[in-house]
This record gives structure tokens, C-alpha cells and sequence, in this order.
């Protein structure tokens, strides 16, 4: 889009000098104002789309200012126009007046000598009085962007008989002028202003923490995971360093560290950063406020990834009793900390302990947003898992096909949550031998989750998986083989030897060779699940004790009665003491 596509007067402001930190420059040579002739101007180098910022409202996108670190939200329908006349990023409004006049948004940023506030914004008023006879001052106050000291500046001009209203906020951090300034004409600046509050409110000037976790980042989208997890750390040690170590900077590069484990099955390290954050939180926050509740929240999803479910209901039981302390008994964050606390009970069968925490969490739910919101989803999804664990499938079905009907309602279509929903209900069918149905959403499942992750991924590994155990009930077993090797050598590049992930898949191959009747190609697989899952949950579990019967089951029927007999004594031992 060219100049000449607007109209004469929005020329003339772009074009002209009236953009006064810059003609205060030209014009007072040695002042010790906003500019000086000798500065040097640095202008934005603004990436689109690079979505660092996030928004409620949909009408807004991030960009980001790679060389300068900072970044805002923008209007998605306004057409950007970079280094124009001066500004290092110039917003245009795409639907234009009758006379071609746009309303704009200019955002630049520059080095000043000066570091004084208060001497840029009465230079700045100066110069813009000598620029406009008819400048007329509506409002002018100290404000903050980012948690910083700035000045706001509302004011009035006329310029080719149109009467133009302008907003100017700046603020300054080690020697450099940030600034946006917003333009309407006069008698439309009030339907604007929310956007042009907007675009002010979201700006976020990087720190040295920012830009080590913009790094993190895109180690991050590259999928480098065991740099990513490297380069978010560093950037713990930096804020660590630049804040000190109970800082809530701190917490938060600590939180990014934990999600992105969390999204890679590394619990161990989730571990360690929940606890970590509950340590922070609770010396800036008190032992009772939200924040720890949902590090509490993340501990027990740690415990939960390491099947460790007596650990993680005691650390549910505490997210619960704080937020019922601090929003009170139906808050929509209780009933997620009771969907939480039922998942562990389900975990380890206590059915009793869990149907009704997730029926009041429902009711809840319900009660607060209707019949259809996302954290309804969840929970319907929760129920028919735990229908679907005691065989009751035709009360756990409608639960699945309401969830999903939601999330198709209230997410896009390719939503991860649809994947994990879908293949929720392939199991069910699974389970009732109703394999094409089943295959179907395997199938549908597994291709939401690659536009999401792409090829490699642990969801990705577990949707293999997933088809690999259908075609293994089905006895194709040429198609399991083919899908436990993909999700096998997957699962060895991503997670360390002692996953639990990776003693199930071991399992799951074990069994596809002994319903073949090929025991000894089978019995390896069967003893290194078993070696990994006493690495994970210890030698007394009901998850070894699996492993411990399947060994023994394996060795009945080789004949070798010595053998079996020494892991069915162990298997009973386990279970005896639960």
C-alpha cells in the first residue's frame, strides 16, 4: 500500500515533522530535551506473526520487536506499514473515511541523552506548541506502561480543515524513548479509544530474563528439547541473579520451565519446579493463596506422571483446601481441584471416593456457566473414564459424545483436547470389541495431534500406541508391530530409559509377541518393563505387580515352574499389603 492511498491531510501528517520528538530535534539543536540533531534513531524491525502477546478478544494479534525486545498487541484488521516517514511502525485502520482519512497508530522507539521523564515531556510540549497554533492541551498525567513511570498526552490540532485528536503515552528505560501515539479525528476518538487503551496497556519492554526466555522459546518450537530444557534453566539463573531467588520473575521463568516438562512427560523435573514455586509463593503470598494452590495443582500432576497417586491426592487435598479457603465452596477453581482430586482416586480405583467429586464439580461447573463451557468437557470426559475403568460402557458413552459435542462447540477443530476426548472413546469401543469404530477415531485422533505437534511427540508416541494395542486385540499383528516400533523408537528419543511411558509400551509389545505364541521373542520386552517400572515406582507397586504376573504367566507355560513360581510369590506380596 502506498502513501498516495491516503488522503492529502493523513499525508501530510505522516510526511511532515509533526511527529514532535523528532522536530523538537531539528529544531532545537543542543537542547537537552527529547532529541538533539546528532541522535541516532533506532526503529522497530517488528515480526509478524511472532504471537509472544496473547488476548481475550480475538481482534487483536502480538508483534514483536526482535532487536529492541519489546512487544504489544495490534489490531488483527489494521494494515501495519513498517519504518514510514520516520515511525518505526505505522498502523493503519483498513476501512478508511469518505475523504480517505484512516484513523493510525504510530509506534517507535529512539536513544535520548536525556533520562529525565518529566524534561522530554515539557520539551515535547514546547515543540508542539510552535507546530500547532491551534494546539489545544485536553489532558496531560503521569500514567505507568509495563510497571514503568510514563506521560500521557491527549490533545487537539486541525489540519486541512479536519479536526484531529491525538493520544501520545512515552515512557523511557536506560536511555530509550518508548512511544505510541494514536490518532482519530476528533469526533471519533472516543469509539477508538479501547483500542488505542489496548495497544498502550499491552506493550512489554524485555528484560535480559525476557530475552534468554525468548531463546528458550524458539528452542522450544524447534522441538530441541534437551536445549530447551538447558536454556530454561539459564534463564532461571539470570533472574535468579538480576531479582534474587524468591522473586515472582523468578516463579514465573521457573513456571515456564515446568509446563514445557510437563508437555514432554518429563515429571521429575515438574517435581522439582512445583516445589520450587510453592517455596516462592508461599514467601511472597502466605501459605493460602491461589498461587500455591496451583503449584500444588502442578506437584501433584508430577506425582500423578511418576504414578505416584498417594502423593499426588495429598497434594490435590491441599490445592483444594486452600482455594476453598480463598474463593469459597463453589468457585469454578474448587471444582477443578475436585476434578483433579477424583482423577488420582480413579487412578488407583477408589471409584467411591471419585464419582462424587466429579458430580460436584459438574454441578458447579453447570451452575456457573451453562450447559457448555470448556471445563465442562473436562469433566463429562472424566466420568466416562471412570465408567469406562468399571465396564460400565453404556453409562460411560453419553458422557464421552457430550464432551466431545462441547469441544467441537467451544474449540477450533483441530484442538489437542479433541484428540485426547476422541481416542477416550476409541478405548471404549476398543474394550467392547467394536474395532472399525474404534480404528476410525485411533485414526482421527492421532492425525489432530500431528497438526498440532507434528511428527514426534510423546502424544504422538501415545496415539501410536494407541493403534498399535487396537491392532494387537484385533490380531493384525503386522499393523502392531509397525505402530509399537514407530511409538518405541519415538518414546527412546524423547524420554529418559526409566519412563513409565516407555516400561508400558514394553509391555504392550511383550503381549502382541505372546499372543503369536513367540514367548521367547516376548520375554525380553516383559523383563525390561519389569526392570523399568520398579525404577519408576518401586518394587511394591500394583503396577510392578502386573509386570510380575505377566512374568509368571509367560514362565507357566514355557514349563519353567521354578521361575514362575518366584514371580507369582512376589506378585502376591504386593497385593497382599494393598
Amino acid at each position: 500500500m502506498s502513501l498516495q492511498s491516503y488522503s492529502r491531510a493523513q499525508r501530510r501528517l505522516l510526511t511532515s515533522r509533526s511527529m514532535h520528538f523528532i522536530a523538537a530535534g531539528l529544531r532545537r539543536k543542543g537542547s537537552a530535551g527529547f532529541l538533539i540533531a546528532s541522535l541516532t534513531f533506532v526503529f522497530l524491525n517488528v515480526i509478524v506473526p511472532e504471537h509472544v502477546c496473547s488476548a481475550d478478544d480475538a481482534k487483536f494479534t502480538g508483534l514483536r520487536n526482535k532487536e529492541h525486545g519489546f512487544h504489544l498487541l495490534v489490531p488483527k484488521e489494521w494494515v501495519p506499514k513498517e519504518n514510514l516517514r520516520g515511525y518505526s511502525l505505522v498502523l493503519f485502520n483498513s476501512k478508511a473515511h469518505e475523504d480517505g482519512f484512516r484513523e493510525t497508530i504510530c509506534i517507535g522507539a529512539f536513544k535520548t541523552p536525556n533520562p529525565s521523564l518529566e524534561q522530554n515531556h515539557q520539551m515535547n510540549l514546547r515543540s508542539m506548541k510552535k507546530r500547532y497554533r491551534d494546539l489545544k492541551i485536553l489532558k496531560q498525567v503521569n500514567t505507568k506502561i509495563d510497571g514503568m513511570e510514563a506521560k500521557e498526552l491527549v490533545y487537539s490540532y486541525n489540519m486541512n480543515k479536519l479536526s484531529a485528536k491525538d493520544m501520545l503515552v512515552f515512557t523511557i528505560k536506560e536511555k530509550m524513548v518508548y512511544f505510541i501515539r494514536s490518532t482519530a479525528l476528533s469526533d471519533d476518538y472516543e469509539k477508538y479509544q479501547d483500542i488505542f487503551r489496548t495497544v498502550v496497556t499491552s506493550l512489554h519492554i524485555e528484560d535480559v530474563v525476557d530475552m534468554h526466555a525468548m531463546t528458550s522459546y524458539r528452542l522450544q518450537r524447534a522441538e530441541k528439547h534437551d536445549e530447551t530444557i538447558k536454556a530454561y534453566k539459564e534463564t532461571i539463573e539470570v533472574a535468579e541473579k538480576e531479582f534474587g531467588k524468591d522473586h515472582k520473575r523468578v516463579a514465573k521463568c521457573i513456571d515456564n520451565l515446568m509446563r514445557f516438562c510437563k508437555s514432554i512427560g518429563n515429571f521429575p523435573e515438574v517435581e522439582k519446579s512445583a516445589k520450587q514455586m510453592i517455596r516462592i509463593h508461599e514467601k511472597n503470598h502466605g501459605p493460602e493463596h491461589q498461587y500455591v494452590a496451583y503449584a500444588y495443582n502442578s506437584l501433584a500432576t508430577a506425582y500423578r506422571g511418576q504414578k505416584r497417586y498417594a502423593e499426588a491426592i495429598t497434594a490435590c487435598e491441599k490445592a483444594l483446601q486452600i482455594d476453598k479457603k480463598a474463593f469459597g465452596e463453589s468457585h469454578p477453581y474448587v471444582a477443578l481441584d475436585m476434578n483433579n482430586l477424583a482423577e488420582m482416586h480413579r487412578e488407583l480405583r477408589q471409584y467411591e471416593e471419585a464419582e462424587p467429586l466429579y458430580q460436584r464439580a459438574l454441578h458447579i461447573q453447570e451452575k456457573k456457566y451453562g450447559k457448555v463451557h470448556y471445563d465442562i468437557s473436562v469433566t463429562l470426559n472424566n466420568l466416562g473414564e471412570l465408567y469406562k475403568d468399571q465396564r460400565l460402557f453404556q453409562k460411560a458413552e453419553p458422557y464421552y459424545q457430550r464432551s466431545l459435542e462441547i469441544k467441537k462447540t467451544v474449540l477450533r477443530e483441530n484442538h489437542p483436547s479433541l484428540a485426547r476426548t476422541t481416542a477416550n472413546l476409541a478405548e471404549l469401543y476398543r474394550e467392547q470389541g467394536l474395532y472399525k469404530k474404534a480404528e476410525h477415531l485411533y485414526v482421527k485422533s492421532l492425525r489432530i495431534n500431528e497438526e498440532n505437534f507434528g511428527k514426534e511427540h510423546p502424544q504422538i508416541a501415545t496415539s501410536l500406541g494407541d493403534l498399535a494395542l487396537l491392532y494387537k486385540y484385533d490380531k493384525q499383528y503386522e499393523k502392531a508391530e509397525v505402530y509399537y516400533n514407530r511409538a518405541f523408537n519415538m518414546m527412546k528419543n524423547m524420554y529418559r530409559d526409566d519412563h513409565p511411558d516407555v516400561s508400558n509400551l514394553l509391555h504392550n509389545i511383550g503381549a502382541m509377541y505372546s499372543g503369536q505364541k513367540q514367548l521367547r521373542k516376548a520375554e525380553p520386552y516383559f523383563l525390561e518393563a519389569l526392570q523399568i517400572a520398579e525404577k519408576c515406582y518401586g518394587k511394591n507397586d500394583r503396577h510392578v505387580a502386573r509386570n510380575l504376573k505377566t512374568l509368571a504367566d509367560l514362565y507357566y507355560t514355557l514349563g519353567e515352574i521354578d521361575k514362575a513360581e518366584e514371580y507369582h510369590k512376589r506378585m502376591r506380596a504386593i497385593l497382599l499389603k494393598e
